[in-house]
This record gives structure tokens, sequence and C-alpha cells, in this order.
């Protein structure tokens, strides 16, 4: 994968992400897309990923948490992308 292809995204999930192992299931989709980052609540109902790896993988991502898990229900997602200021060497869950 070449450097040119690696863009840092933070994406903002809003809706029924509470009691449904949310988080859980945005780490397990992020590693199966080698993507690198992390994943926490910001308040009820807010959940916030920072996700860096290929630009391609990273729409893929994004779409998929559009969907979000059957247990849960999406309301909105925000995705912007910022600067790379340091490359990530895993996807953790912070609370």
């Amino acid at each position: 994968m070449g450097l040119g292809l690696i863009e840092q995204h933070r994406i903002v999930v809003r809706g029924g992400v509470d009691g449904v192992a949310f988080r859980v299931w945005v780490k397990n989709v992020a590693r199966s897309l080698q993507l690198m980052g992390h994943v926490r609540f910001v308040e009820p109902g807010v959940c916030e990923v920072l996700a860096q790896g290929n630009r391609f993988a990273l729409r893929q991502f994004v779409a998929t948490c559009r969907r979000g898990p059957c247990e849960g229900v999406v309301e909105s997602v925000t995705d912007e992308r910022e600067p790379l200021e340091k490359h990530l060497f895993e996807f953790a869950l912070y609370r």
C-alpha cells in the first residue's frame, strides 16, 4: 500500500449506539479492513471514531458505519478527513 493512499478520518455516529456493543462492532469492522485508530463514546447516543488507513478501505468503513450493526440504529454519520499527524499501529476501544 503506497503512503499516498493513507488517510485519517474522524467519524461521528449518532443514534441508538448505547448498550448494543457498538464500539466492539466498530473495532471488528475496522480491523477487518486493516484500519488503525480508536472508537469512544463522547456522550450518550454519540460515538466518535478516529480511523486511519487506505482511503478505499476508509470509504467502505464509513459506508458500513452508516448501516450500523443490526442491534443498533444509526441516525446520522459525519465523516471529516483530517491531516495525517502520525501513523497508528492498532485499533483501540476507549470509554
